[in-house]
């Protein structure tokens, strides 16, 4: 039997240094409009795909039409923020390009160490992150896809974590759940919601009294497998 491990990314392999939030604050802020990154977080509630993850969003898996959905959301924000709606909506346009800049994206430094560490010992990797449709891109243009079976993000799938779906797409044609792990730093949508699925998970770079499973860092995590399998 091959051990899959299925991976979330941001915040578990890696990261981008300014969130939505920080990165719609940057573009109001070049744009002549100081917005605090606190006054803008609340006016975004609701508008991901994750907070919402018993839709089906299938109807929105081909790439500009998610963006197209997430830049209404966006551009509300920015009018509740008291924005300009013109000026909204021409921001909401650029967020797009702005948060997929390269320069702003990076890995951890244990994240490649731990892949090569597990796949030397059989493991198979997979990353299942609620994420944008260029997930995929990303993780390649980062070095990852090297080490990685395949990569599903939410946005493609049509499936937000928690939901069941997202992960059977993830192990589809590679594993059962119940020969599946999963590591990633989010309570609900990477341990909780796999857990319910029959498959075990880890909670990495965090702690919750509700994890089973849980270590601070990767290799911390590639030890605790050792004694798993």
């Amino acid at each position: 039997m091959t051990p899959v491990m299925l991976w979330d990314f941001d915040g578990t392999l890696g990261r981008r240094k300014e969130g939505w939030s920080a990165t719609m604050a940057t573009l109001a802020h070049d744009a002549g409009h100081e917005l605090q990154t606190d006054q803008i977080r609340p006016q975004l509630a609701g508008a991901f795909p994750w907070d919402r993850p018993q839709e089906d969003h299938r109807g929105y898996v081909e790439a500009d039409a998610w963006w197209r959905r997430m830049s209404r959301g966006i551009a509300r924000a920015y009018e509740a923020c008291g924005l300009p709606d013109a000026l909204a909506q021409e921001l909401a346009a650029r967020f797009r390009q702005a948060y997929l800049d390269l320069s702003q994206w990076e890995l951890f430094t244990d994240a490649a160490p731990t892949l090569e560490a597990l796949s030397s010992r059989g493991w198979v990797h997979v990353v299942c992150s609620n994420h944008v449709p260029e997930l995929p891109d990303l993780v390649k243009a980062l070095g990852l896809a090297k080490h990685l079976k395949r990569v599903i993000s939410s946005a493609l799938v049509g499936w937000e974590k928690p939901h069941p779906a997202i992960y059977r797409a993830a192990l589809a044609g590679l594993a059962l759940p119940d020969q599946a792990w999963m590591a990633g730093d989010n309570i609900e949508a990477d341990v909780l919601g796999p857990q319910r699925l029959g498959i075990r998970a880890v909670l990495v770079r965090g702690q919750h009294p509700s994890a089973t499973h849980q270590c601070p860092d990767l290799p911390a995590l590639v030890e605790f497998l050792a004694d798993q399998t």
